[in-house]
């Protein structure tokens, strides 16, 4: 039988055609009659390659925390991040293919890069467990992806919330939100400034003070105008 020759093109065209068919059929798009059923079917249940029901919960928090759903767009584990980490650790890239693993393993500086006998599956896989074991000594036995179960929201901003940026900063910005917290704080400890949070509250406060001055506003009042405009638990009420 004579060998039959496809450009690459044409035979993307072709699959591209057929899968539309295919797709059409399978949502009833092209159904005999107006009455075709088009009901989606179930969805079926998520397959790990190699993450475990603890790891893939882990992930898809995590995932979760830094892209969360809101009424535009979906969460992180919606759109498959976590089926993406989990495929990407189950190949070539989780084994460590391209990474020199023979040793010595010795202490070296963050640019010689990666510098341990772990392969990244391997590497995940600890940090997820020490993630993991401290949650657990630190919030009553909770793994990391159950802390969100009474975690409160601070302020309600977009994008999964209600206000914007400019409305927090109204209503007094940081510094009252901060003092919000101020018992939930260890004021002793440093900051990123390299002040305690103590020391930067009050610098905060005396920054406010000195600005509502200068706006022709009394301090007292200007701090009282911006906790009122706090709401419960903590949101921006507008």
């Amino acid at each position: 039988m004579a060998e039959v020759k496809l450009a690459r093109r044409n035979f993307l065209k072709g699959a591209g055609a057929a899968g539309a068919a295919g797709a059409a059929l399978a949502t009833g798009l092209a159904g005999c009659s107006p009455d075709a059923a088009t009901a989606a079917p179930a969805a079926e249940p998520q397959v790990w390659h190699t993450l475990n029901a603890t790891e893939a919960a882990f992930i898809s928090a995590a995932v979760d925390t830094l892209i969360p759903a809101d009424e535009l767009t979906p969460s992180g584990s919606d759109v498959g991040l976590a089926v993406f980490i989990d495929r990407q650790l189950a190949g070539a890239f989780g084994n460590g293919a391209r990474l020199y693993r023979q040793g010595p393993f010795l202490p070296g500086k963050p640019e010689h890069g990666y510098q341990l006998a772990l392969t990244p599956r391997e590497f995940f896989r600890a940090g997820i467990e020490a993630t993991n074991e401290w949650t657990r000594k630190t919030y009553d036995g909770r793994d990391f992806d159950r802390l969100s179960e009474d975690t409160p929201m601070l302020v309600n901003l977009k994008p999964s919330g209600q206000y914007y940026m400019e409305d927090f900063h109204k209503a007094g910005g940081m510094r009252v939100l901060l003092h919000e917290l101020k018992d939930k704080l260890h004021l002793d400890c440093l900051t990123v400034t390299g002040r305690t949070w103590r020391e930067l509250l009050a610098a905060l406060d005396e920054k406010a003070a000195l600005d509502a001055v200068a706006g022709g506003l009394p301090p007292s009042r200007e701090a009282s105008a911006d906790h009122r405009s706090l709401g419960g638990g903590g949101q921006v009420s507008g």
